[in-house]
């Protein structure tokens, strides 16, 4: 399509180019001034100014090919400016419309040159604009200088063809010798004498005639063993900083804490929530009321409380006393192993959930006036029975109980 309206274009502009010649100065005064202050024409303009006006300030810092490429870009884009310029000098379909059919001809395939020729092409084929070379190809290369012909009869010799500017040549195979197995087989396969380098075995190196065949490892033959590193080492858990601390106001945050007896909490309220995370060998000490208590990750760790709004929480824990001094509706342990979870008088009433937890006793008050505490184990084992259609779950009861 794009070919046929080339030829065409062509045929008009050859019938009109004795028309041209003759009468080429008093066209272009005709309505130039007009058609160059055109709309069109001035945002063209403004489009060339600051399309190229980047792409020559990258080309300019790279030079070379690219330089030269977007010479010829920007004398193209002219042309095309004079084009839209000569077009709108030219009123032909209204002037030759009933006189010239070479004008009318002209004149609409310059449009159909540009739609629906130029825009159906570029649709197709580069709708997301130019289509560079594939990734991990390396940049081109300058053209070698041809070397200066020798002085003898004849024409001198043809010079070597410029490198491609958007495109590289693959390098060339290698030309190296086999390595590795390929060596090994190619070698084999070829017919020489392998073995011409191997070493003769004499009598004194035979196993039966060697004098320190006694089936003894000397110490000087036997090389020491590397030491062994311990999976252990390696894994085990390395110690944050640690952390006291109130965050956004609305977060008291204990990490890392080891061996610390004396932590303690005074300034809080119901709106707070503390998080307790990786203590080892501590105690906290939380007087005031807080909305919610979450102790995660913690081992031999001990913390006193008194009343809590939501929930106390204990997960992923080992070996952990709570102690409740005041009133906290719901206390959940899960993933632990190992809980001691006193409660007074006024918190008997709190909900306990566990789950995936074991060694958990609850300690509440005597009803004797020693003040003894009474420990009531927690079951972690439990029996199922399907009965009336479904299953019933009671903890098992052992003996003695």
């Amino acid at each position: 399509m794009e070919k046929a309206l080339v030829e065409r274009l062509e045929a008009a502009v050859a019938r009109l180019e004795a028309v041209a010649a003759s009468g080429a100065s008093a066209a272009r005064d005709f309505g130039g001034a007009s058609a160059s202050s055109d709309p069109a024409i001035l945002a063209y303009d403004d489009f060339l100014a600051e399309a190229f006006g980047r792409l020559n300030a990258a080309a300019e810092k790279i030079g070379g090919t690219v330089l030269e490429a977007t010479s010829v870009l920007a004398e193209a884009f002219a042309v095309a400016k004079d084009l839209l310029i000569l077009a709108k000098q030219y009123p032909v379909l209204v002037e030759y419309k009933n006189k010239d059919a070479d004008h009318v001809e002209w004149a609409k395939a310059l449009k159909e040159l540009y739609t629906p020729g130029l825009r159906d092409y570029i649709k197709k084929y580069y709708p997301l604009g130019p289509v560079w070379g594939p990734a991990g190809c390396a940049p081109p290369k300058a053209a070698a200088p041809t070397p200066k012909a020798p002085a003898a009869k004849g024409p001198p010799p043809p010079a070597a063809p410029s490198a491609p500017l958007f495109s590289t040549d693959k390098s060339p195979k290698s030309s190296q010798p086999k390595q590795g197995m390929s060596a090994v087989f190619q070698e084999i396969g070829g017919g020489k004498d392998v073995t011409s380098g191997l070493r003769k075995v004499t009598d004194d190196m035979k196993a039966k005639n060697r004098a320190d065949r006694s089936g003894v490892v000397t110490s000087s033959a036997a090389a020491p063993a590397p030491a062994k590193t311990s999976r252990a080492g390696t894994f085990a858990s390395k110690t944050g900083t640690p952390k006291l601390e109130l965050q956004m106001g609305r977060k008291w945050v204990v990490e890392n804490q080891v061996g610390r007896k004396d932590l303690a909490i005074d300034e809080c309220d119901s709106k707070q929530s503390i998080y307790i995370y990786g203590c080892k060998d501590s105690v906290l000490q939380v007087n005031g009321k807080v909305n919610n208590i979450t102790v995660d990750k913690c081992t031999k760790f001990g913390i006193v409380f008194k009343d809590v709004v939501a929930a106390f929480e204990v997960v992923n824990c080992n070996g952990v006393e709570v102690q409740c001094q005041g009133t906290a509706p719901t206390i959940s342990i899960d993933n632990t192993a190992g809980c001691q979870l006193y409660l007074n008088k006024e918190s008997l009433g709190a909900s306990i959930t566990s789950a995936k937890s074991s060694e958990m006793n609850v300690l509440v008050p005597s009803d004797e006036t020693d003040g003894d505490w009474v420990e009531h184990p927690l079951p972690q084992q439990y029996i199922h029975f399907f009965q009336d259609g479904q299953f019933t779950t009671s903890p098992v009861s052992h003996s003695g109980a």
